[in-house]
């Protein structure tokens, strides 16, 4: 059993060593979180799909994880001869004297220690007194809160990346065909107004959308539609629309019904 005057002095170090190792591991546990999101932002960006669950699975992987190494870390005994051997690295000068010190136990007839025993932890502590052995420590541990503060920022970040987009607005997307939802749907436009038609695809996203427009009395016309950055929505329309006609949306993952426009 270590002395309880030097216990009471490293306890305080022994607290924030432990710390500083928790920060330490939730930084890591951060880190390989964003990076799994990140994997899945690059696979529902070049594939164009991603599991539904994997979001919520993600958040849950993660806080499970997190909660098992505050328990851990908290539940670890404190180990002072790791501690001492982490002091002298910091303040070589104590020559092993620290290690010394903690390893000193009181003779088992009397309970005490004896004067040499005494002179040890007497100068241990004396050193402790000179040159502050929380120093470094403390320095350390200022470096893991930010290094776990950008960590977590660097997670949370990439979590509203990845997080599931809503549910369409009833107002926006008028009709769903196909797994296609697709706005206006049937409508009714002034002559000589645009047509802008947007698609948004529930499923596989399609590396492209092609409209397909046919005017009263005229043939076919096929028009690219363009995607909007990472969200699963392709658009595009006609500048000016002169007459009736019908329109749908076609990809290499399905096509839409016929919508009318009425003008």
């Amino acid at each position: 059993m270590i002395d309880r005057l030097l216990q009471a002095h490293l306890e305080p170090i022994a607290r924030d060593y432990r710390r500083g190792f928790l920060l330490r591991r939730l930084a890591w546990c951060w880190t390989a979180a964003g990076t799994v999101g990140l994997g899945c932002m690059l696979l529902r960006r070049y594939l164009g799909w991603l599991p539904p669950w994997a979001f919520g699975l993600l958040v849950l992987g993660t806080v499970l994880a997190a909660a098992l190494v505050a328990y851990r870390t908290r539940k670890a005994p404190v180990d002072h001869r790791t501690l001492a051997r982490q002091i002298e690295l910091e303040h070589p000068e104590l020559h092993a004297l620290l290690l010394t010190a903690v390893e000193q136990h009181p003779y088992p007839a009397t309970g005490e220690l004896n004067y040499l025993q005494q002179r040890v932890i007497q100068e241990a502590l004396e050193h402790h007194r000179r040159h502050h052995w929380e120093g470094p420590i403390l320095h350390r541990l200022f470096t893991s809160w930010g290094t776990q503060w950008a960590a977590l920022a660097f997670l949370l970040l990439v979590l509203a990346g990845l997080r599931p987009h809503g549910p369409p607005a009833r107002g926006l997307w008028a009709a769903r065909s196909g797994g296609i939802l697709v706005a206006p749907g049937d409508t009714t436009l002034e002559r000589g107004s645009g047509l802008v038609v947007l698609a948004r695809f529930e499923g596989r996203l399609p590396a492209e959308a092609t409209l397909v427009v046919q005017p009263l009395n005229q043939l076919e016309r096929t028009l690219p539609l363009t995607k909007s950055l990472d969200d699963p929505v392709f658009g595009g329309g006609l500048p000016e629309v002169t007459s009736d006609l019908v329109y749908r949306v076609e990809s290499t993952v399905g096509r839409t019904r016929d919508f009318e426009v009425k003008v």
